[in-house]
């Protein structure tokens, strides 16, 4: 029998769900979260012994009185004790040295995963390193596919792979990955798949699909970034020369709305894929009648 993984090793829920909130989350996010998991944590432990406080049996003590400590003081004992300082001018007694051992052990937990998310999140690639335009094109001077995408980091892109897939009739066609060994702060055009007009016209499906992903390192961080395009957001056009001739397009501008219209760039009367081919194979038809 050939070894492998059985059906029943499968997990349950598809895993990574942790990684995507990490990278969708802001600083001030994480920040707040953790926060508010410390806070809850003294609150409650405040909580129950202040109520201990209350019904006479007192769980913190005023190491230098040796009385009671007051109901103002235990919320900063339990602060100190969930941050493992311990100056030592409250102790606790009683049932309280259980709830301090407890809040110590998770306070020094907490500590160790908000070192571990912060790494991470240094750590983590930016999720929009890379952003594509909202439109594919499709060169008839080359019959090639092209794509648009910007640089929005604050330096180089290194290594970069640039790979595309083309779902024509059913079946994918594959480009050669393009290696570039970096890519500035621009914006950058590339020619992919080379597919015949001709076969195109034969062969493509309403459901066919154009993939474009690119991977690479932002410094010593490794990132990724794929779009997919379908047949109604793929425009034809002659070539990328009204593209290119737009001012700002070497010096991306990522805030100027001059700059996303270029970015999304559609020339009036571009159309769609889906309608080109629709409007070839009509030709056809009426010539071979």
């Amino acid at each position: 029998m050939t070894e492998g993984f059985s059906p029943q090793t499968l997990p349950k829920n598809r895993t990574g769900r942790h990684l995507q909130w990490l990278a969708h989350s802001s600083w001030f996010r994480i920040g707040f979260i953790g926060l508010l998991v410390y806070l809850a944590i003294v609150l409650l432990s405040s909580s129950i012994e202040c109520i201990s406080l209350w019904r006479g049996f007192p769980m913190v003590m005023d190491s230098a009185t040796k009385s009671a400590a007051g109901y103002q003081d235990i919320p900063y004992f339990n602060f100190i004790t969930i941050l493992t300082i311990g100056y030592g001018d409250f102790v606790p007694v009683h049932f309280g040295r259980v709830i301090s051992a407890l809040e110590a052990l998770l306070g020094a937990g907490l500590f160790g995963l908000l070192i571990s998310v912060v790494t991470a999140k240094i750590l983590a690639a930016p999720i929009n390193a890379v952003v594509f335009s909202r439109f594919a094109y499709y060169c008839t001077d080359d019959q090639r596919f092209l794509i648009v995408f910007v640089n929005t980091t604050r330096g180089l892109l290194e290594n970069v792979d640039i790979s595309s897939y083309m779902k024509l009739g059913g079946d994918w066609v594959v480009d050669v990955p393009i290696r570039t060994p970096f890519i500035g702060k621009s914006v950058w055009t590339f020619h992919m798949n080379r597919i015949q007009e001709s076969r195109l016209v034969s062969e493509l499906g309403k459901d066919d699909v154009f993939r474009c992903a690119l991977t690479g390192q932002v410094g010593s961080t490794m990132f990724s970034a794929v779009m997919q395009y379908s047949t109604n957001e793929i425009l034809v056009i002659p070539n990328r020369d009204g593209l290119s001739a737009f001012p700002g397009f070497w010096d991306a501008d990522l805030g100027s709305e001059d700059f996303i219209k270029m970015f999304h760039y559609q020339p009036e009367g571009a159309p769609t894929l889906a309608s080109f081919v629709a409007a070839r194979r009509s030709e056809t038809r009426l010539s071979s009648r």
